[in-house]
């Protein structure tokens, strides 16, 4: 299964924020139950299968829809460069933990088609 690491959970965290609430419970439950997270060359899946495809479907959809709304603030000609470059550093850390995700659920497809 997946581990993720600590800043994955916080853009995780941050991005379920706008989903309904039950949608969002599905998080808070499995995060509640996986509160390990992983290190600095630690491992990033502990080899006990994939993740929930229920988690899967609220994680994608909640990082799609965080994703969305942050490429849109790029439109905004009121932004400094700051301001864009944060931006920038964020959306491209949501973006990698979204890869990572679909990574995984395509290595645990992979195992179980072999």
């Amino acid at each position: 299964m997946l581990i993720f690491s600590p800043t994955a959970r916080q853009v995780i965290d941050n991005a379920v924020l706008s989903l309904h609430p039950a949608d969002r419970q599905i998080w808070v439950v499995w995060s509640a139950e996986h509160p390990h997270g992983r290190g600095p060359g630690e491992p990033a899946d502990d080899g006990r299968g994939p993740l929930p495809a229920e988690l899967v479907d609220v994680l994608l959809a909640a990082l799609e829809a965080k994703r969305s709304h942050m490429a849109a603030l790029f439109d905004k000609r009121t932004l400094s460069e700051d301001e864009i470059s944060d931006l920038d550093n964020d959306l491209s850390h949501l973006r990698a933990v979204e890869q990572a995700i679909r990574d995984n659920v395509a290595l645990h497809r992979a195992v179980v088609s072999a």
